[in-house]
Parts: structure tokens; C-alpha cells; sequence
């Protein structure tokens, strides 16, 4: 089994500053510190303003049930749209 790394506080708050700011994603921070970015993600949602940790508004919330119904619907008609794609398609291949 894995020994658990243990990383300075020096590190840590060097990683949730860097966040913080913007200056870099959390993925690239991750990277460039030698840090699991489960771990920065832990680190993040444990402290509070971190960018990225902030509740969702139910308004985000509907927001994205209303991109997903879009998603869904345009979906459904891609398929439709093939399906009669293919229709002319054979058409086309039985008259040639």
C-alpha cells in the first residue's frame, strides 16, 4: 500500500493562491506542484472563497436543465433528420 504524501503548507496555500487569482487552472497547478488534483480539489473545496468552490444558484441550476431539454430536443431531431436523409437517399438510389 501507498504511503500518504504530505505536502507543506507552504505548498498548499502557494496552490490555493495560484487558484485563487486565476493565473492558472487548477489541472496546470496541479501539475506544475507535483499534486494529485483530487487532492487540489479537496484543498479547494475545504476553503472557503476559492474559486470554483462556490454554491450553485438555483438559477445556474434551471440554466442548465433548460441547455440539457435543448440538448435532448435537438437530439431527437438529428435522428429524425437522418432518418429522412436516408429515405430520399434510397429514393434517389431506386429512380438512378
Amino acid at each position: 500500500m501507498q504511503q500518504r504524501t504530505r505536502y507543506s503548507e507552504e505548498t498548499k496555500q502557494a496552490v490555493l493562491n495560484a487558484i485563487r487569482e486565476g493565473r492558472i487552472s487548477s489541472r496546470q497547478i496541479a501539475k506544475e506542484k507535483g499534486v494529485n488534483i483530487n487532492t487540489v480539489y479537496k484543498w479547494a473545496s475545504d476553503h472557503k472563497g476559492v474559486k470554483g468552490t462556490k454554491k450553485v444558484q438555483p438559477t445556474e441550476i434551471k440554466r442548465v436543465q433548460n441547455l440539457v431539454g435543448m440538448v435532448l430536443s435537438l437530439k431527437k431531431e438529428l435522428i429524425h433528420v437522418r432518418q429522412e436523409r436516408d429515405v430520399l437517399l434510397r429514393i434517389n438510389n431506386l429512380s438512378s
